[in-house]
């Protein structure tokens, strides 16, 4: 390592030239600040120099970024070279790692470090002399690297300085140990921005996720998710793809049905997502899904799966439909079970299922027949045991039939 030092010393050990620093706040992020550098003389850049940056307690200097790695070239040229954390093979001279500009804390005038508010950067370029043509001097302007800054609690306007660095520096002359060069010096004012991070996905959603038999008239809640000012919702049944932003608002409680009919579909499966937002973005949201309650909830899997292959009709759920009511109205203001229930049952009489399928008969399907809700022969839902029932109630008073059960059927249909 002694090799490259001796080198350094002759080089850095050359007087200063002039150079200019700048210290420019970056747009739309107010806490990352570049520190730019220009030529006085372009031809006569400085091989070496080092600065001192001092923010206002108690901001802090979290983080340095953005320079340039290795010699100047051509291709890039800089200040890539960093004498405090150069890194070279004793055996060969090579360069194993070339390091960055900050000065470790420890280091002789090296100030206390990053995470807090004194930091002091070394820049350095190993060129040939321009006058004999030098194919790798540093551009005559550029970025010298990228501090990022930590309010630290401070608000309103914060100093941020660079001024050159005045002593002598682990026995390598950066500066000739007098005054400081005036033109290595810059100020910038600027409003600490406080960072405000991206929020965290929404939680705990209610109806929680895969729930079956959840009331139609739900309303959808969950918990917000960290710094989120407000929530997107998406919202849809049947599949993903179905599902649609529905609203955005601050609260964490929803309801779907504020722009329907006042309740969701029976027995229909729905999706729906949180997307979490603030003024550094949006979080998508985990996709979950609730079922709805089927208006018929019979215990005998044979008919609550016809139930289902007839694409649930709203007529099982007739409060006596189970009695003969195929169509769900009293007729002549007096009968449960009229002449409209007799041709809805005609209409759907001894068909097949597939037959069954496309029947139907003063606006209902075939299927709201088949009262006793049985295949019989193997072969037929609407058939003789239905009509039975139909006759026994036929021509009923309102008063005198009975509702069926409310243990299977949820009376939403009439």
């Amino acid at each position: 390592m002694k090799k490259l030092i001796l080198v350094l010393a002759i080089l850095l050990a050359v007087p200063a030239f002039a150079l200019n620093i700048a210290l420019v706040k970056q747009t739309p992020d107010g806490n990352k600040v570049d520190l730019n550098y220009a030529g006085a003389d372009g031809n006569n850049l400085p091989r070496a120099f080092a600065l001192k940056i001092v923010v206002n307690s108690p901001a802090k200097i979290a983080n340095v970024t953005n320079f340039k790695t290795g010699e100047s070239t051509q291709a890039s040229p800089g200040y890539g070279i960093y004498p405090a954390t150069i890194i070279i093979d004793s055996n060969d001279g090579s360069v194993d790692n070339n390091g960055t500009p900050l000065a470790a804390p420890g280091d002789p005038g090296a100030e206390t470090g990053l995470g807090t508010n004194k930091i002091v950067l070394e820049f350095g370029s190993l060129y040939a002399p321009v006058a004999v043509g030098s194919p790798n001097a540093p551009a005559a302007t550029g970025t010298l690297c990228t501090l990022t800054m930590d309010c630290n609690g401070a608000t309103g306007d914060v100093n941020i300085v660079a001024t050159e660095e005045d002593i002598y520096r682990g026995g390598v002359v950066l500066e000739n140990g007098t005054a400081p060069d005036p033109n290595l010096s810059a100020t910038l004012a600027y409003t600490c921005s406080v960072i405000v991070p991206c929020p965290g996905q929404a939680s705990n959603p209610n109806p929680t996720n895969g729930a079956i038999n959840v009331a139609r008239s739900t309303n959808l809640s969950w918990n917000a998710g960290s710094d989120a000012n407000s929530h997107r919702i998406y919202f849809g049944p049947n599949s993903v793809s179905e599902m649609v932003f529905a609203a955005e608002q601050s609260g964490t409680t929803y309801d779907p049905c504020t722009t329907g009919a006042g309740n969701l579909g029976q027995g229909k499966k729905y999706y729906w997502r949180i997307d979490e937002k603030n003024s550094c973005g949006t979080t998508t949201g985990p996709v979950w899904d609730f079922n709805t309650q089927g208006c018929y909830n019979d215990p005998c899997v044979a008919r609550q799966n016809a139930w289902v292959q007839f694409g649930r009709p709203d007529c099982w759920c007739y409060q006596r439909q189970c009695r003969g009511d195929a169509d769900g109205l009293i007729q002549l203001s007096a009968f449960w079970v009229y002449t409209y229930d007799l041709a809805i049952l005609r209409a759907g009489y001894m068909k097949t299922d597939v037959q069954l399928m496309t029947i139907v008969s003063n606006g209902k399907p075939g299927i709201c027949g088949d009262a006793c809700r049985d295949k019989q022969l193997a072969t037929f839902r609407v058939y003789t045991y239905d009509l039975a029932r139909l006759r026994q109630y036929y021509m009923k008073t309102v008063g005198s039939i009975p509702v069926c059960d409310s243990n299977v059927v949820n009376f939403w249909m009439n």
